[in-house]
């Protein structure tokens, strides 16, 4: 066996690692326009539906979003900030609907996180809730406060 035949199947080997790692995603991804930036409602008690999130345009402005029908709606980045209108300390626990949960320390009566999720979280129930809890709280309740949050996505057919 040449010396070429080994390095031939290497890069055969990366390539369909590669592949099979998250190029799909991205084959599923046809035209910019299918990008949206979301963001929750500036007046919030950081208890919101998906189905209640603004698109950000480019221009900066932001109208209500409503998903395409036939599409599952992708989500590939979070970035968002929690402030409690309570004194809460401890962990508290982002929720977005069944599809992602993040958590976080509460410091100087803030916190927040920042994370991409690649592939991506297939979103098929806009009214999920978007919510923060406190960490080990048997009942789930959502902790009042204000929540910025910043959503990346692009959409995808519902197959």
């Amino acid at each position: 066996m040449t010396r070429r035949k080994p390095l031939a199947a290497a890069a055969l080997l990366v390539f369909v690692t590669l592949l099979m790692s998250g190029a799909a995603p991205a084959a599923i991804l046809q035209k910019g326009s299918q990008i949206v930036n979301l963001v929750v409602p500036a007046t919030n008690n950081g208890n919101v539906a998906l189905s209640e999130l603004y698109i950000r345009n480019t221009d900066g402005s932001a109208t209500p979003y409503v998903l395409p029908a036939d599409t599952v709606l992708i989500i590939s980045k979070i970035a968002w900030h929690f402030i409690p209108s309570q004194g809460t300390s401890g962990q508290l626990q982002l929720n977005v609907g069944e599809y992602y949960r993040a958590g976080a320390t509460v410091t100087n009566n803030r916190c927040g996180g920042n994370d991409s999720i690649l592939p991506g979280v297939a979103v098929t129930n806009m009214s999920a809730r978007i919510y923060l809890e406190q960490v080990g709280d048997p009942d789930r309740t959502p902790v009042p406060g204000t929540l910025s949050m910043r959503l990346v996505c692009y959409t995808a057919p519902d197959n």
